[in-house]
């Protein structure tokens, strides 16, 4: 039971609403051979990882097949573009109630002055 909770940790998102943060990125990496040209500087590259934070902060990694970068890269995508949507209502929503509170405090004040005559 519990190897099958840490696969499920340890698998990529397959929705944008899975993901809260993180992105995809390229490593480099020296294989340790001497002569390879790596070993002057020249990296292999191509090992792809979705890098995240968990919820309690920690930094994540997950290895990301060649044969899925594009989709996932396309569900980062979607997922930002969601969460700025998501930024932009609830900045929209706070204007419109500290505008209704202003309005709402101007026909309150108009109330009580008008009933001291």
């Amino acid at each position: 039971m519990h190897t099958t909770k840490r696969k499920q940790s340890n698998s990529l998102p397959k929705m944008s609403t899975e993901i809260a943060n993180g992105g995809i990125f390229e490593q480099s990496i020296r294989c340790g051979k001497p002569n390879c040209r790596c070993a002057n500087g020249d990296m292999h590259r191509g090992y792809y990882y979705f890098i995240f934070r968990t919820v309690q902060g920690r930094l994540r990694k997950r290895y990301v097949p060649k044969s899925m970068v594009t989709m996932l890269q396309n569900l980062v995508a979607e997922s930002r573009t969601e969460r700025r949507r998501e930024r932009e209502i609830r900045q929209m929503s706070s204007r419109l109630l500290t505008q209704f509170h202003s309005q709402l405090k101007e026909i309150l004040g108009d109330n009580d002055a008008a009933s001291e005559d």
